[in-house]
């Protein structure tokens, strides 16, 4: 079974393209409530936290 972690990893992706698969932006960073821009493209968001298994893979929290 897979650990907490690998969902924590997986889940975010699957959650960002949900507005995309049901037609409601172009991309993930096109819809305004998507964390995409935090996640994959540096934009700051002070209201998201990342999991600590997602700053794991970096040896900086800005990797």
């Amino acid at each position: 079974m897979p650990c907490l972690a690998h969902f924590a990893l997986i889940f975010p992706a699957f959650r960002e393209l949900n507005p995309v698969r049901a037609g409601m932006a172009a991309t993930a960073f096109d819809y305004r409530w998507s964390s995409h821009g935090h996640n994959a493209c540096g934009v700051h968001e002070p209201r998201i936290t990342p999991h600590p298994a997602y700053l794991a893979l970096g040896t900086t929290d800005a990797e």
